[in-house]
């Protein structure tokens, strides 16, 4: 169903004390009162145990007679009179979104789920609210959606930061021209272009950008890397766009991996004239030693962030810009107008100059370092590590980890 379709009636079930539930009433409400649907019809159960038993009866999901209906599992259910199925409480904002409808969601929430003990929270920051687990089955499903938001040509700003404190780490001067170190003028972070698709396996191509200035821009000198990700370790939820693909790419080193995927864009707002954005991503990828002690965020190695937008719906269409001579790997002249970098990118760096590092001190050994862009990274040593995306509104999409990085979750909180 697209924004674009006017709907009739618009169904949502939940369970009243499900605060996903509440909230999409109240976007079903706003809905209607621009009419952009005609009617709202609420289906609501007392406990998410009559919730779920109504949702795999005959007159649940299965009566939708949709294949991604049949996998629904959470409060709220969303569909139209036609029986088209919309999705959760996420799929229903989008639609809204991508219906013009200006959402004032915290006025929608009347009651909430009880607070958790401080000790408790998995967030441990979190003054109150409900942490609800999203996390999808793993399979072919799931690796579909993945591979399905990924495919396509991104570009953006890829940056170096410190796990404890969030402090942003300049490019370092042996990747830039002398002219710019010089001048004190070393970039916050690299240019990147990046085309992934999947065929039979899911393949990347990351174009950096090497910083130039004058004439010599024209040139935009590129390292270029080819990789094959296998989708095998991937764990994530669909419905939050939140996903993890951890590798180990050396001895004794493990890259968590953490992906979200937007509609909208926390940071810089784009440029005039760049190319209209089609999704936007935001990749945090912290390298650690599997032999190192705990706390994990003091001794890790590295945290790098990139937070793209996506400029083309199939992937590797750069070629025919790109030099043949690095096409496939390597490093040199990368043949790419400056002026398709620039729309192609579409904002100024995410990591520069709008961004005070914040690092919690280690009350009770819980740590948390806040980054850019509404990125969050949260840790109670020997228990859990997050990586959680923050809304304007406070929502969080969150991933966790467990000490032992064997089971990822992806969760979504709701403040009080």
């Amino acid at each position: 169903m697209t924004a674009m379709h006017r709907v009739d009636l618009l169904h949502v079930a939940g369970f009243k004390s499900c605060p996903f539930y509440k909230r999409a009433t109240g976007i079903a409400k706003s809905l209607a009162e621009k009419s952009v649907i005609g009617k709202v019809q609420l289906c609501e159960f007392d406990t998410q145990d009559e919730f779920q038993t109504w949702l795999l009866s005959s007159n649940g999901r299965a009566s939708l007679k949709s294949a991604d209906a049949e996998e629904h599992s959470t409060s709220p259910l969303c569909w139209t009179n036609d029986n088209g199925y919309i999705g959760s409480f996420l799929a229903l904002k989008h639609f809204a979104e991508e219906s013009g409808v200006d959402l004032v969601l915290q006025q929608d929430i009347t009651e909430v789920a009880p607070s958790v003990a401080l000790q408790e929270t998995p967030g441990y920051l979190r003054n109150g609210g409900s942490f609800t687990d999203v996390t999808d089955v793993p399979g072919a499903t799931l690796a579909g959606g993945f591979s399905q938001s990924c495919t396509g040509e991104w570009a953006g700003w890829l940056c170096e930061f410190s796990p404890v404190t969030g402090a942003l780490l300049p490019v370092p001067e042996h990747l830039v021209s002398q002219d710019l170190v010089d001048w004190g003028m070393v970039p916050p972070g690299f240019e990147i272009m990046v085309s992934e698709r999947t065929a039979e396996q899911h393949e990347r191509r990351t174009v950096t950008l090497l910083p130039e200035t004058g004439c010599r821009a024209e040139a935009a000198r590129a390292d270029v890397r080819c990789t094959t990700l296998s989708l095998a370790n991937l764990v994530g939820s669909i419905m939050a766009q939140a996903f993890t693909l951890d590798t180990r790419p050396a001895s004794g080193l493990q890259e968590l991996c953490t992906f979200f995927f937007t509609k909208s864009k926390n940071g810089p707002a784009d440029r005039d004239g760049a190319k209209a954005a089609l999704a936007y991503r935001y990749r945090v990828t912290l390298t650690v030693s599997i032999f190192d002690s705990m706390p994990i965020l003091p001794s890790a190695k590295s945290l790098h962030v990139a937070v793209e937008r996506k400029w083309h719906q199939d992937g590797f269409v750069l070629d025919a810009n790109l030099s043949s001579a690095i096409i496939n790997g390597g490093s040199g002249p990368s043949g790419l107008d400056l002026d398709l970098v620039s729309t192609a990118v579409g904002s100024p760096c995410f990591g520069e100059g709008s961004h005070t590092p914040v690092a919690s001190p280690a009350e009770h050994g819980l740590r948390q370092t806040s980054l850019p862009a509404g990125l969050v990274l949260r840790e109670k040593p020997g228990s859990w590590l997050e990586v959680a995306l923050r809304s304007s509104t406070g929502e969080e999409t969150v991933v966790r980890r467990d000490v032992a990085f064997e089971a990822p979750t992806v969760h979504l909180f709701v403040p009080a």
